[in-house]
């Protein structure tokens, strides 16, 4: 089939090519990481795609996902139905939106997280506000940090939310955040470069108390080069998960992913040995 491109404000998004490498590398490492993630929360993910590949996982209790454009959300419903379609997963729905454990919200990530877990020292009104449960992971699948827009410096160079974000975590919660095109070796320190929020980010997750930090690229999702990501722990135990064994990773998959109507795997680009 044509490749399709998602672009917004000119910037690719996302490739029917690359979508399954993509999504499958931002999701799952950091999902198996987690001994039982039951409540994820999403930041982005307009088309659906990382909601798909979260709804997966039979431990799964609730995902709350949080886009602000919900333009985004509303045209991928109707005219990227792939990156959304959860009508093979056992016990889900035709679209993955739909998921009777999935509320999809069009909201100010940040704001939802700095009005619900970061801690100013002001008493808040809790009269008539929503009490929201840490999570046991929070994927971040927003704007790359090298995006030349002024959303991108709230996300990535934002203390506020940032700690909000590591509040917004069980103790032995996980972060996962994707930074994007790799560096090479060659290239200039990055805090000089347009990948200055992207150094900014990764030393500030260090300051703010997570205790085991990975980062790891996938070179397949169609960017035309190899994409980061970042893997951030609150608890040191996940370190016995990140680095479990090919056999180990591929018997987790085969104990916790929901199966399919289809009888086909739930996964097309990630497994044990791509996680070794």
């Amino acid at each position: 089939r044509p490749n399709r491109k998602v672009f917004l404000d000119g910037i690719l998004q996302s490739s029917s090519y690359g979508d399954e490498a993509y999504h499958e590398a931002l999701v799952h490492p950091a999902m198996f990481a987690h001994a039982n993630p039951e409540r994820v929360a999403i930041v982005g993910g307009g088309e659906g795609a990382t909601l798909r590949e979260v709804l997966k996982h039979s431990t799964l209790e609730h995902v709350k996902m949080i886009e602000i454009d919900d333009v985004m959300v509303a045209v991928s419903d109707e005219h990227l139905p792939a990156w959304n379609d959860c009508s093979d997963i056992v016990g889900s729905t035709k679209s993955c939106f739909e998921d009777l454990r999935a509320d999809v919200r069009a909201e100010d990530a940040l704001a939802f997280f700095i009005d619900n877990f970061y801690d100013d020292g002001d008493e808040k009104d809790s009269e008539d506000e929503e009490t929201v449960d840490p999570f046991d992971v929070i994927i971040m699948d927003a704007l790359d940090p090298s995006d030349n827009v002024a959303f991108a410096d709230a996300l990535y160079n934002n203390d506020e939310f940032l700690i909000s974000m590591y509040n917004g975590l069980e103790e032995d919660g996980v972060l996962v955040l994707q930074l994007g095109n790799s560096p090479s070796h060659n290239d200039p320190a990055e805090e000089n470069t347009v990948h200055r929020n992207r150094a900014l980010i990764t030393q500030a997750i260090e300051k703010v108390g997570f205790k085991s930090i990975h980062v790891y690229e996938e070179s397949h999702c169609g960017f035309g080069a190899s994409w980061s990501y970042l893997v951030a722990c609150k608890d040191e135990s996940c370190r016995r998960r990140w680095y479990a064994s090919a056999a180990q990773v591929e018997l987790a998959i085969h104990e916790r992913m929901l199966r399919t109507y289809s009888g086909k795997a739930q996964l097309k680009s990630f497994d044990g040995a791509t996680m070794q």
